[in-house]
């Protein structure tokens, strides 16, 4: 009896393994059939299919399968049983590419649109929110409304006191860009003005953070326990951009130092150069003769026109208008370019570019002696080739990438890439703190591996040139439970972690923050960090965090000082962060010009420069391919502030 029912048994595993067998690749009709044949009461899938066979587009313009019964939706190459459209064969698990460059070659690439990314858009993690196969959301989302936000972002943070109102009913994708944008709180550009006023349309003179449409600069989208949802409380919202120093240096400040400064001062804007109040402006004297300087349109702009017919270049106003925000504005004096000289600066060509708009015909751009621009990498890759074969140099203000560099030895590229930025600060950290206890922190992300290689391999190098055990000095963890096992109640602990993972960062800072009350720590980081908003500043400040950094503007330097005090007597407002570095820019390459004619590019790795914002120092390497800016800030948190390490 026991041999017929194995027998039997065998008999049934091996039918279902067939029918299993059969269904694999078979279409919905094919498969209703063989199941129908062996059993009752199967689902007629075809009906399903014809009312599932509605496609939709995602925001990427990308066809995706919505399934009506039961509701769900499918990735187009899943729903259509194109495994290998992103496997390496129909039953492979191995994908084409990594993520998130498999991803990229459907899907838009915002490495390059965006200045500031997301944090699983910066670390190429995808499917932290994204269901590669099939979600019950739209745009194959894993979870629904704020809950897919608030998996990551804490919700005591986001929903803490005095919250903005809409943000307990509403998609946080109404305001926020879920992939990134070119401010801290990554919001929609004008998103406030959907439900505040436009203070740009309402006042003759608009505070800086206005005209940049920078609302999240002073007030937190989502709640504060501060009045009007701002950062800070009183005069420190002002001072945390305006340098205290400069400001009571001003005679009719310093019977205020106790006085909230919008007691005086509209935040937003006013109709003279100082945004006074109404109530206080009639007790100002007002500037004799007509104002002359721009209004709204001055802070938006930092290039204007450079006036090359002087010995020294000065910034003047050329008309900006008010919703031009290209950093670099046209630069041409209009002559030949075969009339350059050394001797001659009032005969030199110079044009940039804003983005892929050329103002200028070709042959006439064929003519110039430097571009400056465009800002981004997918409009620049197309210019630089152009300035390439007509032997121009070609400077890039924004992008860290360094694909723009590969044999084009006409490209200058300003931003330390992080890879770089990285390499530097393991040489600050041997330096500064090579007989302490290092710990490397590995975040088990492949997309930043090379950012963990290049501070290993570097620290290594440089220890090792000092004479020191560099297997003794740097130690390697694996995530914060690794770096607890390494503490050291001996020596102070310098973790580095170099990571543009917001999530992992923001976890990781949480808890070794914990970890500080019993032992000495130092945290090394990247500039990135600063923009994640739900990263509380007060970690950063106990756990002294230091970072490589690409810009940083010193207030106490007499050369700020003075940049700053000829800005506002030009413009009557104050420089944004545009302001320095598109000075700095213009003046070191034209100064470069004057200096050296149009082949500056052979001197240029001489030409060392200590700007504003920007120090240069440009290497060529290898012989064939472009220069990049080596030069990179150390920066540290102390007191609450942000000042020079190296």
């Amino acid at each position: 009896m026991e041999i017929v029912n194995k027998k039997s048994l065998i008999k049934f595993l091996l039918c279902i393994v067939f029918v299993a067998m059969t269904l694999v690749r078979c279409t919905p009709e094919k498969q209703f059939k063989v199941l129908s044949f062996f059993f009752d009461g199967v689902p007629d899938s075809t009906k399903k299919t014809e009312a599932a066979s509605a496609v939709k587009n995602d925001s990427l313009g990308v066809p995706i399968v919505k399934n009506i019964k039961p509701e769900s939706y499918l990735h187009k190459p899943y729903g259509e049983n194109k495994c290998n459209s992103c496997h390496q064969g129909d039953f492979s698990n191995r994908l084409l590419k990594p993520v998130p460059e498999l991803c990229y070659t459907c899907h838009e690439d915002f490495n390059n649109k965006f200045q500031i990314l997301h944090g699983p858009v910066a670390s190429g993690n995808c499917l932290a929110c994204h269901n590669q196969h099939e979600a019950k959301y739209e745009k194959l989302l894993e979870r629904e409304g704020q809950q897919i936000c608030l998996y990551c972002h804490e919700s005591k943070q986001v929903l803490k006191n005095k919250v903005h109102k809409t943000v307990g009913t509403q998609n946080c994708t109404n305001c926020h860009n879920p992939h990134g944008g070119d401010n801290r709180g990554i919001l929609n550009k004008g998103v406030c003005y959907t439900c505040h006023e436009n203070f740009e349309n309402k006042y003759n003179f608009v505070h800086g953070p206005v005209v940049s449409v920078n609302c999240g600069g002073c007030h937190d989208s989502h709640g504060s326990t501060a009045p009007k949802l701002l950062l800070r409380e009183a005069q420190q919202i002002c001072l945390f951009c305006h340098n205290a120093d400069q400001v009571f240096k001003n005679n009719a400040h310093k019977i205020v130092k106790t006085k909230n400064c919008i007691d005086c001062h509209n935040p937003h804007g006013g109709e003279d150069r100082y945004i006074l109040v109404e109530s206080i402006r009639p007790y100002i004297t007002k500037p004799s003769g007509k104002n002359s300087g721009s209004t709204k349109s001055d802070s938006a702009s930092i290039g204007n026109a450079i006036n090359t017919n002087g010995k020294d270049s000065v910034i003047r106003n050329s008309g900006t208008q008010k919703n031009d925000k290209s950093p670099v504005k046209n630069i041409n004096s209009g002559k030949e370019k075969n009339n350059v000289g050394a001797g001659n600066p009032s005969k030199n060509n110079i044009n940039a570019s804003k983005d892929n708009k050329m103002t200028n015909t070709v042959s006439e751009l064929t003519k110039m002696d430097l571009m400056i621009g465009p800002l981004y990498g997918s409009g620049f890759l197309p210019v630089s080739k152009f300035a390439k074969e007509n032997n121009i140099p070609i400077v890039s203000p924004f992008t860290q990438i360094n694909k723009i560099l590969f044999n084009n030895p006409y490209v200058c590229k300003v931003i330390p890439s992080t890879t770089l930025q990285v390499e530097q600060m393991a040489h600050y950290v041997v330096d500064s703190f090579g007989k302490q206890n290092i710990i490397l922190v590995d975040n088990s992300n492949t997309r930043e591996s090379s950012f963990f290689n290049a501070f290993k391999n570097t620290a290594n190098t440089n220890l090792s040139a000092k004479g020191m055990s560099a297997a003794d000095t740097v130690k390697l963890a694996k995530g914060l439970g690794g770096v607890e096992a390494m503490l050291s109640s001996a020596k102070t602990n310098i973790v580095v972690l170099p990571s543009t993972n917001q999530s992992y960062v923001t976890e990781f800072v949480r808890g070794l923050r914990g970890k500080r009350e019993k032992f000495k720590i130092v945290l090394f980081g990247l500039q990135t960090w600063t923009t994640y908003d739900n990263l509380d500043f007060e970690y950063l400040n106990d756990l002294s965090l230091h970072m490589a950094a690409n810009t940083f503007v010193d207030y106490s330097n007499p050369a700020t000082e003075t940049f700053i005090t000829k800005y506002r007597n030009t413009y009557k407002t104050e420089p944004e962060m545009y302001v320095y570095q598109g000075f700095d820019i213009s003046y070191y390459f034209i100064s470069a010009l004057q200096k050296y004619g149009s082949g500056f590019l052979k001197n240029i790795s001489e030409n060392k420069f200590q700007g504003i914002e920007t120090n240069y120092d440009f290497k060529q390497f290898p012989a064939d391919s472009g220069f990049e800016n080596k030069y990179v800030h150390i920066l540290k948190y102390q007191e609450f502030k942000l000042v020079k390490a190296n």
